[in-house]
């Protein structure tokens, strides 16, 4: 029970003498780079669902952001 606001509801289910902890509800979006805390990272990193998988791009849009610097690298030099 907790009196407040939690930031991650995290259900824990025992498979055999494994224990896998996932993330039922959360208020707020976590970012590995914004924890300084090394404990707590560790802790986090084994809970599925904490961090929002990163976004991928598509190759042309990768060529598109490469294009992009390589034209402002050439109006600089």
């Amino acid at each position: 029970m907790v009196n407040g606001n939690c930031d991650l509801v995290i259900e824990t289910k025992r498979f055999g003498d494994r224990y896998i902890r996932m993330v039922k509800d959360r208020r707020i979006h976590y970012v590995k780079d914004d924890i300084t805390d090394p404990a707590i990272l560790r802790v986090l990193e084994h809970v599925n669902g904490v961090f929002d998988k990163p976004k991928q791009t598509t190759t042309k849009e990768q060529n598109e952001i490469v294009n992009k610097i390589k034209k402002q690298n050439v109006k600089e030099g």
